[in-house]
C-alpha cells in the first residue's frame, strides 16, 4: 500500500512536467500562432467556406509574400489520397524539364513552385518563388 500512495505522489508531483512533452493536437489556431511567433507577417487569413480537396475544414492566408492553404481531414485514406495528388506526375516532370512542349511551338508555362506536407491530419500547401521562404513555413508547420 506504501509503494502504491508513494507512487500516486509522485506521479501528481510530475505532472506539470510531463504535460510539457506531451504532443498537443494540430489547430489552425496553433498553425497561425506559430508562423506568428517565427516572425512571418501573416496577412488574408481567412476560413474558406467551400472545402476543397475534399477536406472538411480550410484556410487560406499569405505568409510574408507566400500563398498558404491549411486542409483538416478526417480520414487517414483521404488524407493519403490528396497528398499523392500533390505529387509531380513524372510525364510532366519529362515534358517540362526537357522543354518537349515548347519545341512544338506551345506557349511557356507559368508554374509557381509549391510545397507541401502533412503534419497528422493536416495538410498544407504553400507556394512561392522563394525556395527558402516555403522550405521555412514548411519546418515551422512541421513542429507543430
Amino acid at each position: 500500500m506504501k509503494k502504491f500512495i508513494i507512487i500516486a505522489v509522485i506521479t501528481v508531483a510530475l505532472m506539470p512536467v510531463i504535460s510539457k512533452y506531451r504532443p498537443r493536437a494540430v489547430t489552425f489556431e496553433r498553425a497561425k500562432t506559430a508562423f506568428e511567433d517565427d516572425g512571418l507577417t501573416i496577412a488574408d487569413y481567412r476560413t474558406t467556406a467551400s472545402m476543397m480537396l475534399d477536406s472538411i475544414a480550410q484556410v487560406s492566408f499569405h505568409a510574408d509574400s507566400a500563398q498558404v492553404s491549411i486542409y483538416q481531414y478526417d480520414g487517414e485514406g483521404k488524407i493519403a489520397v490528396q497528398m499523392g495528388y500533390q505529387q509531380q506526375d513524372p510525364g510532366a516532370a519529362i515534358v517540362a524539364g526537357w522543354g518537349l512542349a515548347q519545341s512544338l511551338g506551345a506557349a511557356q508555362q507559368e508554374v509557381m513552385p509549391e510545397s507541401h506536407e502533412r503534419n497528422g491530419m493536416f495538410m498544407i500547401i504553400v507556394r512561392d518563388y522563394n525556395d527558402a521562404l516555403r522550405k521555412r513555413i514548411i519546418g515551422v508547420f512541421r513542429g507543430l
